[in-house]
């Protein structure tokens, strides 16, 4: 699905950023329907909307990532406030250019990192899918795995556009998929902290539970 989005906007006809070459065109047919027979699946499953949500923020953050690299050079700026810059530079590190000075053996490093947290936070999306914090806590950091491995795979670097900074001090560019993984990192500990153990739904349905 994220290819065959990419493949449509990434080699435009010359009639719009929207209008791909046929060929993209009809791979994405391809592509998309089972996917989406398989999210109507996902749907009848328990926590397949969080699936969709890991999904949905995997999209996001490629389609700005594909907007902000049709529109700006490597390296180029835009003003945009006092205080934020959209600007378009490739990190070969983690989230805020963490390690990004280093050689590229990062690259596949945080790639089956990635994988392999993602692998993990799909079992415990499983086991907590009947709550609602948890589980979407874990669609978020899923989601935005899923973009930066993607930007890891193509690009062989992650692709940053938001820099803020305010007198004289700046925080290192980051994306969507960058802001998903810390907000879905701040709800896993807070669910963890103070909301582990609380009964669900579920578990006040079961019998038994109120005795």
């Amino acid at each position: 699905w994220l290819l065959a989005t990419s493949m449509i906007i990434r080699y435009p006809s010359g009639r719009g950023l929207w209008t791909g070459s046929l060929i993209a065109q009809l791979f994405g047919l391809l592509v998309l329907l089972p996917a989406w027979y398989g999210l109507v699946w996902l749907r009848a499953l328990d926590g397949g909307l969080w699936l969709i949500l890991a999904v949905v923020v995997a999209l996001l953050d490629q389609f700005t990532k594909q907007m902000v690299m049709a529109k700006l050079k490597l390296g180029q700026m835009i003003p945009v406030t006092g205080f934020f810059d959209l600007v378009l530079v490739f990190n070969t590190g983690a989230a805020f250019s963490f390690l990004a000075e280093h050689g590229g053996w990062q690259r596949w490093f945080f790639t089956v990192l990635a994988v392999l947290i993602s692998g993990w936070l799909l079992t415990l999306m499983h086991h907590h899918r009947h709550e609602k914090l948890l589980p979407a806590a874990f669609a978020l950091i899923i989601g935005g795995a899923i973009g930066n491995v993607y930007d890891r795979l193509v690009h062989g670097a992650v692709v940053d556009f938001l820099h803020f900074h305010y007198a004289g001090w700046s925080w290192p560019a980051f994306n969507l998929a960058d802001s998903a993984i810390t907000v879905g990192v701040v709800m896993m500990l807070w669910g963890q902290l103070f909301h582990h153990g609380a009964p669900t739904a579920h578990d006040q349905t079961r019998p038994g539970a109120h005795s």
